[in-house]
This record gives C-alpha cells, sequence and structure tokens, in this order.
C-alpha cells in the first residue's frame, strides 16, 4: 500500500501528464410497482419503466475524456480532486492487497479492494481515501433528482458505493505510475417517488426503484 501511495502521488507531485477517461453502465434496473393517472396515451407501467431506464442512463453518461498537460497542475484533473495527493490508504482499511510482478516488462500491477460503504459516510472510510466524496455525492445526487426530482424518495433512499476496485501498473525501474483505474459501483433504492411524464400531463407514482450504476475511470498515457 505504501509503494502504491509514493507512486500514484508522485503524479500530483511532479505534475506529470495523462489523460482521463470514464465509463458508465447502468446495471440491474427493477421497479416493483408502477402506478399511472392523468392522461394516458397508450403508455404502459413496462413503458414508463423503460423511459426511466434511458433517462437514468442519459444522466449517467461519463465525462468526455480530459488531457492534463505535463508540467502542470493536476491537482483537480485527478482524484482526489482538489487534493494535493492521489492516495493516503492505509494498509488497515483495505479489504485486501494483490500483487504482480511482470520481470519481462519491467512492471508490478498492484489491485486494492476497498470495503462498501454508504454514500454519506464516504468521507470517513478508505474511500474518502482515495475517491472525493463531495463529487460522488454531487453525481448521484444529480442523477436522483433530474430524473425523480429533487423529493425522490426523502429518507427512504439509499445510495451505496460498493466493489470498489483499484488498479495501479507501476514502471519497477523508477517506480513511476504507468496507468491507474479505479472502478466501483453506485448503489441507489427509492422507496416512493412521483413522476411527471411527457409534459406533465401524465403522473406515475413509483414503488421500490433500484439501480446500480458500474464506474470506471481511467488514467493512461503518463507523461514524466
Amino acid at each position: 500500500v505504501k509503494y502504491f501511495n509514493t507512486g500514484l502521488n508522485a503524479v500530483k507531485t511532479n505534475m506529470a501528464g495523462f489523460t482521463r477517461s470514464e465509463t458508465a453502465e447502468v446495471l440491474n434496473f427493477n421497479i416493483q410497482d408502477v402506478s399511472l393517472s392523468g392522461i394516458v396515451l397508450g403508455e404502459s407501467a413496462s413503458s414508463v419503466a423503460e423511459m426511466i431506464e434511458s433517462m437514468i442512463v442519459k444522466e449517467s453518461e461519463p465525462e468526455a475524456v480530459q488531457v492534463s498537460i505535463k508540467g502542470e497542475n493536476c491537482d483537480n484533473a485527478m482524484s482526489v480532486e482538489t487534493e494535493t495527493y492521489v492516495s493516503k490508504l492505509s494498509a488497515d482499511e483495505v479489504l485486501g492487497v494483490k500483487c504482480t510482478r511482470d520481470i519481462e516488462n519491467g512492471t508490478v500491477t498492484i489491485v486494492i479492494a476497498l470495503p462498501d460503504t454508504e454514500l454519506d459516510n464516504v468521507s470517513q472510510t478508505a474511500m474518502g481515501d482515495v475517491l472525493n466524496s463531495k463529487i460522488l455525492q454531487e453525481n448521484m445526487n444529480t442523477v436522483i433528482g433530474n430524473v425523480f426530482g429533487t423529493k425522490a424518495g426523502g429518507d427512504a433512499t439509499k445510495k451505496t458505493i460498493k466493489n470498489c476496485v483499484l488498479t495501479a501498473t507501476f514502471d519497477t525501474t523508477n517506480g513511476q505510475v504507468l496507468s491507474y483505474v479505479t472502478e466501483y459501483e453506485t448503489e441507489t433504492y427509492i422507496a416512493n417517488s412521483t413522476m411527471g411524464l411527457n409534459g406533465g400531463i401524465l403522473s406515475a407514482d413509483l414503488r421500490g426503484v433500484e439501480y446500480d450504476t458500474a464506474i470506471s475511470v481511467i488514467y493512461s498515457e503518463f507523461q514524466w
């Protein structure tokens, strides 16, 4: 873990250049019950569910590829955004670490798994040492607000960050990172929500909305 931290934190210290890209995929979408009211023009519970899923997919679309130029400050371009470090993990807070050395290519790959946590607790857990909790909250809440409305679910809304895995490959001759990938899933549960659709002429009462989103952030093409 110490080697992992030192190698990644050197990216910001030395203002290395790199490319950042993201992927996002909606998983396990399910609605327990849909009730429609208002002017129903051929809509059904299944068609409304499909419409909502497509809205979640659109709202979850990743940002465009970003390029950080060598020699420029990259504190905001790489997680943990706004901080001067990439990782401050300690060995006692991770679920597990796997280290694989490729002698022929002179590289070592370190894979770290982190415990699941509720979104509101990210900053107090291991995930808060490698991910920006405020950005996670903003991203999840923006999707919920834009799709279901700002009051969706109220206190019954469950938001979890799970299955977080960090993978970094380093050059063993100098310890410089060659690639870094953060992968995690967001799990959302909304007990109850009412949505206005088709310009407000159709109202849908939803119960038991569940969906997961798999997110990957890839840092590559490092320039030192």
